[in-house]
């Protein structure tokens, strides 16, 4: 009996070991490509400013810009609170939503847990260009509008980021940090948003109690 518990026992920590590898390659994959999208979308926003510069103006493609940001803030709290909080009963799903997350709050700390997805970040702008385009029906307005989203994308990639790798150095970088911390080592029900709170004070899901210094022991940096 002794030797079978320890043959079963070596056997189960062999199988954990190899699970581990086969996800932080996957994780890793994820990164790289996550890294590549960047690059895309950061190159798509500049090619359509140049593109709608004439036509809009400063004034006019900075305002769609800000509010494609803006836009963007409530996608990314909408998404991480009712898409990646969700425990998905659809096995497609749940590899590809789920599990990706769980990962990212088992180890917030490691890169390659920390970036959105390919996938889901493809998915989600796909389904944006569709909405903007429905709603303007011109081709020029919803690509501007899709830049301030890619903006607002960028803008989350570059602060997450700096949250659980950087110390921020500014005082609102702090802020979110904290806020940010709160949702991984205190309350994951709260604080879903990462670019800006607002959204969590507009539907209710700020934390009830200001969050302690100590959660910063909690990361890393």
């Amino acid at each position: 009996m002794g030797a079978d518990s320890k043959r079963d026992g070596a056997a189960c920590k062999e199988n954990a070991i190899e699970w581990r590898l086969s996800v932080d390659r996957v994780a890793r994959a994820a990164y790289t490509a996550s890294m590549a999208l960047r690059i895309i979308f950061g190159s798509l926003v500049i090619v359509w400013s140049w593109i709608a510069w004439d036509s809009f103006g400063a004034e006019r493609l900075s305002g769609f810009f800000a509010g494609g940001v803006m836009a963007w803030s409530l996608i990314e709290y909408l998404v991480h609170r009712f898409v990646a909080h969700r425990e998905w009963k659809s096995p497609f799903l749940h590899a590809l939503i789920t599990e990706p997350h769980r990962a990212h709050h088992a180890a917030p700390d490691d890169p390659a847990t920390q970036t959105l997805p390919p996938s889901v970040a493809l998915g989600v702008y796909i389904l944006c260009i569709g909405v903007a385009y429905l709603i303007t029906w011109d081709l020029l307005e919803s690509g501007v509008i899709i830049s301030g989203l890619t903006i607002g994308y960028l803008l989350y990639d570059h602060i997450h980021d700096t949250i659980h790798n950087r110390v921020p150095r500014t005082s609102m970088g702090r802020l979110l940090k904290r806020f940010h911390l709160i949702h991984h080592y205190a309350d994951e029900r709260r604080v879903f948003g990462v670019i800006t709170a607002f959204w969590d004070f507009f539907f209710f899901t700020f934390p009830r109690h200001r969050a302690p210094m100590t959660l910063a022991k909690n990361s890393k940096k």
